[in-house]
């Protein structure tokens, strides 16, 4: 987790958004490259699954005695990969999941809206720092909450 309780430190006496706003950008970045990943895992795995299950069956269609001593060991490997491909996309939940950071991910760049028309706002200091706070306690829900998606199930609390 990245260094929040530093940023608080730097936060309470800095008056503009340059440190929250990389936060921001950090974590989109970093979220982006999750939906990369997820999408290339799932992709993956439906494709193997298209293969083994079309060669499952074309294997079990060609088997004849003349080759069945090695047709059916081959169909039974076969199904067997089909099968825990299947369940590791179910298991692990991978749709959910990439659903879910596409989700966070329009949160917080509705924030980070937010966050724009904010340091347009004129204000006095001490709503910027008020402000930069609110900003830096969404940010560590968001970080969470990206953890908790990713299985870091033990992420710590803001």
């Amino acid at each position: 987790m990245p260094d929040i309780v530093g940023l608080n430190d730097k936060l309470r006496n800095v008056v503009d958004y340059s440190g929250i706003t990389s936060a921001y950008e950090k974590i989109i970045t970093e979220i982006s490259g999750d939906i990369s990943f997820y999408f290339i895992l799932i992709y993956s795995l439906q494709m193997l699954i298209i293969i083994l299950g079309s060669s499952s069956a074309a294997i079990v269609a060609l088997q004849n005695n003349s080759n069945e001593r090695w047709v059916k060991p081959l169909a039974v490997i076969l199904t067997l990969l089909l099968t825990i491909s299947a369940s590791v996309q179910n298991v692990f939940h991978l749709k959910e999941n990439s659903d879910a950071l596409v989700k966070l991910s329009g949160k917080i760049l509705e924030e980070t809206a937010e966050i724009g028309v904010e340091m347009q706002t004129p204000q006095t200091p001490e709503q910027t720092r008020e402000n930069i706070s609110k900003r830096v306690k969404t940010y560590n829900m968001f970080y969470t909450e990206r953890l908790r998606i990713r299985g870091n199930v033990e992420a710590p609390k803001s």
